[in-house]
């Protein structure tokens, strides 16, 4: 009983496993790093804007053409949903860890450009409902660990869209990994991934409609942001993910973190799946005698 009890346990730590290997650890730390200097530049521009008068945002187009939504933060929950909707994918695909190392990789990428990007040209905040609360006093490595444990805010960081970035990202793992060259085969499973696709497909241009139509951002942001997020995702696949002969020819610490050698995530899965058996035979076939276990009788 004891031992049957201990089963669920066994299979969770090694399913844990394959989330926490060395290459994990360390595309985590790149993205951690790149968040909390993206947030420390957040918190230096607010300051900086301290010293500023105050500016009227700059026509833009896309709030000229789009309705005005007053909703106070829409963006942010649109974000959350997204953001939230992608962690099944990573959780029960079966490519799930690699996807987990992609996304630290382009996600982490995408915060160390942004943060020379929001620093460069200072555009007048364009959403009202955010008011400046940095003060001269204030640590900025404290104030940035705030800001990624949600408890503060800053106004200026303007070009391009944080937020465009997470969904489009979101977006990009939906359609990259939910099609056929992942999936088991069967009309089924064909149609219910291209309803998946496209679905993702519509909530991104709705976050963009949103990011905009609030004001949260001004279109620019979110044109930028959407494609320089584009292009590293789909450039990192189409070197290093899905063009072996040239990723050969990459810096070694990535191919280590694509390939760590010639073990990769489907020896992973390999392994996890021959030690679950192995337990799952050991469970169905405990107490029974030696001739019934060999024949195959459970």
């Amino acid at each position: 009983m004891k031992e049957q009890a201990s089963f669920p346990f066994e299979m969770f730590w090694i399913y844990i496993r394959r989330y926490t290997t060395e290459r994990h650890l360390a595309g985590a730390l790149f993205f951690i790093m790149a968040a909390w200097w993206n947030c420390c530049v957040q918190v230096l521009i607010d300051k900086w804007n301290l010293e500023r008068p105050p500016q009227p945002p700059v026509y833009d187009l896309g709030w000229a053409l789009l309705p005005h939504i007053a909703w106070p933060y829409l963006a942010d929950l649109w974000n959350g949903i997204m953001m939230a909707g992608s962690i099944p994918l990573a959780l029960f695909h079966r490519e799930g860890p690699a996807i987990v190392r992609r996304f630290f990789l382009v996600q982490g990428t995408m915060f160390w450009l942004r943060s020379f990007s929001i620093a460069m040209t200072l555009l007048p905040p364009p959403y009202e409902q955010c008011e400046n609360i940095a003060s001269s006093s204030e640590i900025v490595a404290l104030e940035a660990l705030k800001i990624m444990a949600g408890k503060r805010w800053t106004c200026g960081d303007i070009l391009y869209s944080g937020h465009t970035v997470n969904m489009t990202i979101a977006a990009l793992a939906w359609n990259t990994y939910c099609t056929d060259k992942y999936l088991p085969k069967g009309l089924c499973f064909t149609l219910a991934a291209g309803a998946a696709r496209n679905l993702w497909c519509l909530l991104l241009m709705g976050g963009y409609f949103v990011i905009v139509a609030t004001h949260f951002h001004y279109s620019v942001d979110v044109f930028i942001g959407s494609l320089l997020t584009t292009m590293v995702w789909v450039l990192y696949h189409s070197l290093c993910v899905n063009n072996p002969a040239v990723l050969d020819k990459m810096p070694a610490v990535l191919k280590w973190y694509e390939l760590a050698g010639e073990h990769t995530d489907s020896d992973d899965d390999s392994d996890t799946v021959v030690e679950l058996q192995g337990m799952v035979h050991h469970t169905s076939h405990k107490g029974l005698a030696p001739d019934k276990v060999e024949a195959g009788i459970a």
